[in-house]
């Protein structure tokens, strides 16, 4: 079998969805995945039989995985019985970088103990801690903060394990122990990244920033509304986030400079692998930027054994990695949309290029273009159906603009980590990236808002 791991990957999915929609009791499934891997060992030679059992026996992994995955322990705070309004102290530590927006700090904060007056109990799981005004935390920082329980209502927050929003008057209510917790490497990567975006702030203007930090370091939080809402309409929002296409131009910056520093083959590949890592946690391990991460090190160990790499393969090895921590991703509209783009263009790419024939034709200047148009209108094609379903929009410009506004964001992306190391160079070297910055950020807005006056640009229904 060529594509091992795409089949694999399906019957899992598909598992997965299975079991979040029919209910069957858990011993039944451990029961009929038993019988299943005995009945597929004693028909393993028999070719189409064993191969049915097994299939059947990894779409029963999927249905299991899911449920046990959404088993929660009897001291999970989901399980405490709270009352609103109710002031409660809760003890345990920051689990992801503080975001502070629209005068507000927001962070995930991992459960360890909670109280009420004299009555404390030992907890688990993460809450979403939801301050007025600043406050000034850390990832792994242990702190004991008091404010009110309540239930989320947003999906998205359950499919990240988040079932309780804790909610306090003022950072006042907040109180550091001098303990931390949690993982160093995650810990100083995320420092790292808050240096980084302090010279990106102090080097351009606040909506170049914004889009820069989204570009490069996967921080939306200073990306204005309206243009977020513009790139939306225009189909081009993908790139205010780090994905596939900026993790490809950092893989390619790394491997360029382990080439000039003569650095051996097997040692570029773990080098490449673990910066790629590192990059991963300090966007925020999105789907997006995971599954870029995973194909790019399994394409990169392909060429290393020298082994024709096959992305139908890569991309499952990437989708069963995701689901194997996260099974509820597939649920996820980030997981949906960069999963079906990436086998849109895969499946929908050569086949175009086929039937027009562009390797016969003559002119670079022409054929470029033409492939581009053709990978821009294969990803549409992935992702037309998703987006028109969950944001009942369907936008013809999206072709045209992905065909001019994705090789600007990487030029952009290009030009923020060159902005990034000028800065350790020379200040005028700097401030000369910075207008560059200023510049392509200009650009692409303006393009983008050129675009949506194109009749019938975005339709809504």
């Amino acid at each position: 079998m060529k594509k091992p791991l795409a089949l694999i990957a399906i019957l899992f999915s598909l598992g997965i969805i299975a079991g979040n929609y029919i209910r069957v009791i858990l011993f039944w499934l451990f029961l009929a995945a038993g019988v299943l891997l005995l009945l597929s060992g004693v028909f393993l030679k028999r070719r189409i039989l064993g191969g049915v059992l097994l299939a059947l026996l990894i779409f029963l992994c999927g249905m299991i995985w899911i449920r046990v995955y959404r088993i929660i322990p009897a001291r999970h705070i989901r399980q405490f019985y709270y009352r609103p309004n109710k002031i409660y102290s809760l003890r345990g530590w920051v689990n992801s970088q503080p975001v502070f927006k629209d005068n507000k700090t927001s962070f995930s904060f991992q459960a360890e103990e909670i109280a009420e007056e004299r009555f404390k109990q030992v907890c688990c799981g993460e809450v979403l801690v939801i301050v007025p005004g600043r406050l000034k935390a850390e990832y792994a920082e242990e702190l004991v903060l008091e404010g009110t329980l309540k239930r989320p209502f947003a999906g998205y927050l359950r499919r990240q394990g988040i079932y309780r929003i804790f909610r306090m008057k003022t950072s006042a209510f907040a109180r550091k122990t001098g303990r931390i917790k949690g993982w160093p490497v995650k810990r100083s990567v995320l420092r790292l990244k808050t240096i980084l975006e302090s010279r990106f702030e102090s080097s351009l203007t606040p909506i170049c920033c914004g889009i820069v930090e989204a570009m490069t370091l996967g921080e939306e939080k200073n990306v204005p509304l309206k243009v977020y809402k513009d790139m939306v309409r225009s189909g081009t929002v993908h790139i205010l986030v780090v994905s596939g296409s900026n993790v490809g131009v950092v893989g390619f910056i790394i491997v360029l400079l382990l080439k000039i520093l003569r650095i051996p083959r097997l040692m570029r590949f773990f080098f490449c692998a673990a910066l790629l890592s590192a990059y991963c946690l300090l966007t925020g391990t999105s789907n997006p930027v995971v599954r870029a991460t995973i194909m790019f090190v399994v394409f990169g160990f392909a060429y290393f054994v020298r082994r024709q790499p096959d992305i139908y393969n890569s991309c499952s090895a990437a989708a069963l990695a995701i689901l194997a921590f996260k099974p509820d991703q597939i649920f996820d509209i980030g997981f949906q949309l960069s999963f079906s783009s990436v086998l849109a263009i895969a499946f929908f790419y050569p086949r175009f290029k086929g039937w027009l024939r562009l390797k016969d034709l003559k002119w670079l200047w022409l054929r470029l273009p033409a492939e581009g148009c053709l990978v821009s209108l294969s990803a549409w094609l992935g992702t037309a159906g998703f987006i028109a379903f969950y944001f009942r929009m369907i936008s013809p410009i999206t072709v045209a603009a992905n065909l001019l506004i994705v090789p600007l964001a990487g030029l952009i992306t290009l030009s923020g980590f060159s902005l990034l190391a000028a800065q350790a160079v020379s200040c005028y070297l700097a401030s000369s990236f910075a207008s560059v910055n200023e510049l392509l950020v200009s650009l692409l807005l303006n393009l983008n808002s050129l675009l949506l006056q194109v009749p019938h640009a975005c339709l809504f229904f």
